[in-house]
Parts: C-alpha cells; structure tokens; sequence
C-alpha cells in the first residue's frame, strides 16, 4: 500500500506497538513482508491457520490485543477486506478501512462501517485522531 513504510516507520518510532493478524499462511506473510522491506515492524504475526480461525470471527483480532496488553475499544484493526471489518467492529476494536483495488466494490460499505478510512498511508500521522479516538 503506498505510505505503509513510512507510517510503520512512524508507529515503531513512536511506541507504537504493530503485530499482524493474517488469513496468509505465515510462510507466505513472511516472504511478502520481507520482500517489502516492512518485516522489522512487526513485532509478531498471528495467522488464521496457526490459530484455527477465520476473520469471520474475532478471535484473531482478540489473540492479537491481549498479545500487545490492549482491549478492544483501545485497539486499531486496519483491514481492507468488508467481512474483517464487520467482525473486528462487531468484537469492539476501533476500525480503520483502507482501500485495496481487491474490494473497490466495497468501498462504500467499507468506508461507512469503518471508524477511519484511508485510501492510503500517505502523509503524516495524526496523533491526536489516533490518541483520542477512544476517550
């Protein structure tokens, strides 16, 4: 996703604790991560297949938040895929929809479900939206 280096770069530099939870095989999350050059910010992958779940249900998304000591209404979940969306909104996680040409069908619903929206990573990080999103 254009911007994603620099916003990671940014959330690392900031404290700000990264994992990603996946539908990929690790293998392949792994190589694709690598080859991006955006491995090193993530501090752990959690994978669909590891887990024994499907982002049809959160607990993906709820392994991922006790792992980084967070709640739900404390956490971002960016996802772009409608269906991870409903299901991180539906278990309480702060939502952010982002668009991917995968699902430009979507991107109505996905925009209208999500907290936040970002057609890209592009540009700098807000911290107040990201710090007072939940008070």
């Amino acid at each position: 996703k254009d911007g994603a280096e620099a916003f990671l770069k940014e959330l690392k530099e900031s404290g700000i604790k990264v994992v990603a939870a996946t539908s990929s095989d690790r293998d392949v999350a792994e190589k694709a991560l690598t080859k991006l050059g955006l491995i090193e910010y993530f501090e752990k992958i959690f994978t669909c297949t590891e887990e024994k779940t499907s982002k049809e249900k959160p607990e993906i998304f709820l392994k991922a938040a006790k792992y980084m000591g967070t709640k739900p209404k404390e956490t971002l979940v960016f996802e772009d895929a409608l269906y991870a969306l409903k299901t991180a909104k539906g278990a309480g996680f702060i939502t952010v929809g982002v668009y991917d040409k995968s699902s430009s069908d979507k991107q109505e619903e996905i925009m209208n479900i999500s907290d936040f929206y970002l057609k890209s990573f592009g540009g700098e990080i807000n911290e107040n939206s990201f710090n007072n999103c939940w008070k």
